[in-house]
C-alpha cells in the first residue's frame, strides 16, 4: 500500500491525486508501516492531500520514530529545531538526532546559523558554539 501510495503521490504510471496517496498512506501507517507513517506525516506537513497540520504531523513523525526509523527521528529531530508542531527544544532535537544516528543535523544547524548571518540576524551564542563544534 505505501509503494502504490508513492505512485499516486507523484504521478508515477498513475493519475496524480495526494488525496488517494494519503489514504494509502493512512492504510498501511496503520498496520504498522513505519515509512507510510512517514510519508503520511510529510503530507500533513505540506498540506497536499490532506488539510496543513504540523501538529498532527509531528504526531505522525513520532509515531514513525518510536517504530525505529532513523530518517524520521531525524525529520522529529528538524521538527524540534525549529518548533514547527511541537515547542521548540534543541535538547529533545540533539537526542533525536544522536538516536538516530543522524549525523546532518549539524550540517542543517550550520546552514541555518548561515541564513540568520546572512539576513543580518544572529542567536546570541549560537555561533560560537557550532564553530566549536565543528573545530
Amino acid at each position: 500500500m505505501r509503494n502504490l501510495g508513492s505512485f499516486y503521490e507523484t504521478g508515477t504510471g498513475v493519475r496524480l491525486d495526494p488525496e488517494k496517496a494519503a489514504d494509502l498512506y493512512r492504510q498501511a501507517s496503520t498496520l504498522g508501516n513505519a515509512r507510510a507513517t512517514r510519508n503520511l506525516a510529510y503530507m500533513y506537513y505540506f498540506g497536499r492531500g490532506v488539510p496543513y497540520d504540523q501538529k498532527h504531523a509531528a504526531e505522525l513523525f513520532q509515531k514513525a520514530a518510536e517504530s525505529g526509523g532513523g530518517q524520521a527521528q531525524y525529520d522529529l529531530s528538524r521538527l524540534y529545531y525549529r518548533g514547527h508542531g511541537v515547542e521548540r527544544d534543541l535538547t529533545k532535537a540533539g537526542l533525536l538526532k544522536k538516536s538516530g544516528g543522524c549525523d546532518s543535523l549539524l550540517r542543517y544547524v550550520v546552514f541555518d546559523l548561515r541564513k540568520l548571518r546572512d539576513v543580518g540576524a544572529e542567536e546570541p551564542g549560537s555561533v560560537g558554539i557550532v564553530r566549536r563544534g565543528l573545530a
